[in-house]
């Protein structure tokens, strides 16, 4: 391997790590997530370290750490709306092939005599599919704990619930909501608070849009690597 190499990517993953703790301070749940992407990277560094296609690693690697920088210098996050749902189906991909990872270099490591493709497979996706999970706990955990808001709002146009009806037992609809009105108290007066365009959903629908797009991230890294693991018969 080139010396120029190895010393750019090398730069690249300290860059990644200052950014990592960097976000230890602002949002501990993103650090989380650039470990998890350094850990498999270098995992994956030391199992092709003899592999030709060593290059495809890193070509993989860049596109990653391209999609980090992206983010921490603001450049897509705020003003892409699909930025924050690419990221978690990206996650959902990622955890799978570390899961594969794992269970490569366990048997080059003569952990294991022979690696099933499903029950890798399985694994992988059980896994991805709890990393999703609890990343939402997280979320809602530190919105209430800290009163942030990770769990981004959106705006609805229509709603449905039983405590419209009259009898509270039957589920009523409310459609082409164009305007909400919040009254508060704040030191014994009443304020208000209009919010335009519809009425503001606290964070279940964003919820939900990331265990969507986290399984589909996931369903497609567990294909790969089925694919995968079949073909070379480990």
């Amino acid at each position: 391997m080139k010396k120029n190499l190895i010393i750019y990517m090398t730069l690249l993953r300290i860059l990644v790590l200052i950014f990592l703790i960097k976000e230890i301070f602002t949002n501990y749940l993103v650090s989380i997530l650039y470990g998890v992407i350094l850990l498999v990277f270098i995992i994956g560094l030391f199992k092709n370290m003899n592999n030709n296609k060593l290059k495809y690693l890193y070509n993989f690697e860049n596109l990653i750490y391209l999609l980090i920088f992206t983010y921490e210098f603001n450049l897509l996050y705020t003003n892409s709306p699909y930025w924050d749902t690419g990221m978690h189906a990206l996650t959902g991909y990622l955890a799978v092939l570390f899961i594969y990872t794992f269970f490569i270099y366990l048997k080059r490591i003569n952990k294991f005599k022979k690696i099933y493709p499903f029950l890798i497979t399985l694994v992988g996706f059980c896994f991805s599919i709890t990393v999703g999970f609890m990343w939402e706990i997280l979320e809602y955990s530190v919105d209430k704990v800290l009163i942030q808001d990770n769990q981004r709002d959106y705006l609805v146009n229509e709603i449905a619930s039983y405590k419209f009806s009259k009898n509270g037992l039957k589920t009523e609809r409310i459609y082409n909501i164009y305007e909400t009105i919040i009254y508060y108290k704040e030191k014994d007066m009443v304020k208000t608070l209009k919010i335009n365009d519809g009425y503001l959903d606290i964070g279940i629908n964003d919820t939900m849009k990331d265990l969507y797009v986290n399984l589909i991230g996931s369903v497609m890294g567990s294909c790969f690597v089925y694919l995968i693991l079949k073909e070379k018969d480990i």
